[in-house]
């Protein structure tokens, strides 16, 4: 009888431990998915910013070019208009000092900036407009 009895609260003592290391076992794998889950939305939020970021820049870099001149040594900083508030634009133009007529060419860039997470994210193009005298 009393082997019995000790096997029986023996039995119930090992159940538990199952039942503990089953549980602790579920919370790593969770952890382990949620993080990965948080992980895909960063990226994706960082693609969409990067992607609205890229056209935006685009658009800029249009309008200045169907202008097909500019004039030199201008600097402009501005942020885009509603839903892109959170975005905006340094532009700068100079004298390009890589092409053989140089007088009548300028350098332009435009950098574009916005906030992502702790810290600011850019992207930057360059294009050579003539000057406009």
């Amino acid at each position: 009888m009393l082997k019995f009895l000790i096997q029986k609260f023996s039995r119930r003592g090992f159940v538990l431990v199952e039942v503990l290391m089953t549980v602790a076992i579920l919370s790593v794998v969770l952890t382990m998915i949620i993080r990965s889950h948080m992980a895909s939305l960063r990226a994706s939020t960082y693609t969409e910013e990067y992607s609205t970021a890229v056209l935006l820049l685009e658009n800029k870099m249009t309008e200045l070019i169907q202008k097909g001149f500019i004039r030199r040594d201008l600097e402009e900083q501005e942020a885009f208009d509603f839903p892109y508030e959170k975005f905006s634009y340094l532009f700068q133009s100079k004298k390009s000092e890589n092409a053989e007529d140089s007088d009548n060419l300028n350098e332009v860039t435009l950098t574009l900036f916005w906030p992502s997470g702790k810290g600011e994210r850019k992207i930057l193009a360059t294009t050579y407009l003539f000057n406009s005298f």
